[in-house]
């Protein structure tokens, strides 16, 4: 209810959390039925990413549009991925062109540990002792196929 992880890895399968294959980020963001996007307002989730953290960037998130035909291909060394969708934009901010943005208008991708990781104790640490050196990764590919 406070939006603070509770410690639970959970399956995404079923849920409007599955962006194992590609879907629009705003397919599932208006699904009243669950009780973490409804609370959040939209998605404010960190996503377990496969692989070693830590170790060689991998790919962490592609996201295409199809209409300009852009994508950008995120690879990352860190243990989750937030997914956060604008949820407290209210139309109060103008933006280029005298866009106002509203919510749901932007996202945001953030290699990271997992929130709250210092008390979970299932998370990985987020640790960093006097003289240790703190290193997170991060690789952002752009590419256009010609759309529009």
């Amino acid at each position: 209810e406070s939006l603070i992880p509770t410690g639970r890895v959970t399956p995404v399968e079923g849920t409007p959390f599955d962006f194992r294959e590609a879907k629009p980020i705003g397919e599932d963001i208006r699904d009243g039925g669950n009780d973490q996007i409804a609370q959040a307002r939209g998605y404010d989730q960190n996503f377990v990413l496969d692989g070693d953290a830590g170790g060689e960037p991998r790919l962490a998130a592609r996201v295409h549009d199809p209409v300009s035909g852009r994508t950008m291909t995120l690879l990352s060394d860190q243990a989750g991925l937030q997914l956060y969708t604008a949820n407290h934009m209210n139309g109060t901010v103008a933006g280029k062109g005298g866009t106002l943005y509203r919510q749901s208008d932007a996202l945001c991708l953030e290699p990271e540990n997992f929130p709250d990781a210092p008390n979970q104790r299932g998370f990985p640490s987020a640790r960093l002792d006097p003289g240790d050196t703190y290193r997170n990764v991060m690789v952002l590919r752009f590419t256009a196929d010609g759309a529009l």
